[in-house]
């Protein structure tokens, strides 16, 4: 049960570090993203974030240590991120005290592996059912942000999710 109320709580990281999900336009990305860009003035426990974005392609890295990667594209002041693969010794993980193989996972056998170890530790399918779902919304529904990029800084903001009102804006510094 211990994991249960580890990996609930794990889904707020989730959600903050998660950016958006593709939305299948295919357009075109912007290049004055290129780069590594570090949040501002917010903290999320005693964890990191980075986010590498290179021609389409990004990387988010939690606390030095690999977390997701996949692509982004961009629409006007949109911005979109396809995550096409977790990386299994993540700070989540690590968190629920769940091993996977240090190694990137897709999405699907990233839930995958997730499940396995946790039903092994005791959770029940039911229990799993309860949390997949709100995992995988993160994942697969993600957050769209507003976007603009002014020299060496990038601004994110988000309509809040999940029946909440308002918008959270993120700033970020090119490092």
């Amino acid at each position: 049960m211990k994991t249960v109320t580890k990996l609930v709580g794990i889904i707020a990281i989730i959600g903050f570090a998660m950016v958006a999900c593709d939305d299948g336009s295919g357009k075109n990305e912007d290049s004055s993203l290129n780069g590594t860009w570090v949040p501002q003035g917010l903290t999320q426990g005693d964890m990191s974030f980075e986010y590498k974005f290179n021609n389409g392609s990004f990387e988010e890295l939690m606390n030095n240590s690999p977390f997701e990667k996949g692509t982004y594209t961009t629409s006007g002041n949109k911005l979109t991120i396809s995550i096409s693969h977790i990386y299994g010794q993540n700070i989540m993980t690590e968190m629920m005290e769940i091993e996977l193989q240090a190694k990137w996972y897709t999405v699907t056998e990233f839930f995958n592996a997730l499940k396995n170890a946790l039903l092994n530790e005791g959770m029940t399918e039911e229990g799993w059912a309860g949390i997949e779902s709100m995992i995988q919304q993160q994942i697969q529904t993600g957050f769209v942000y507003t976007y603009s990029v002014s020299g060496n800084t990038l601004t994110l903001t988000m309509d809040s999710q999940f029946g909440q009102t308002g918008t959270q804006t993120v700033t970020l510094t090119r490092k």
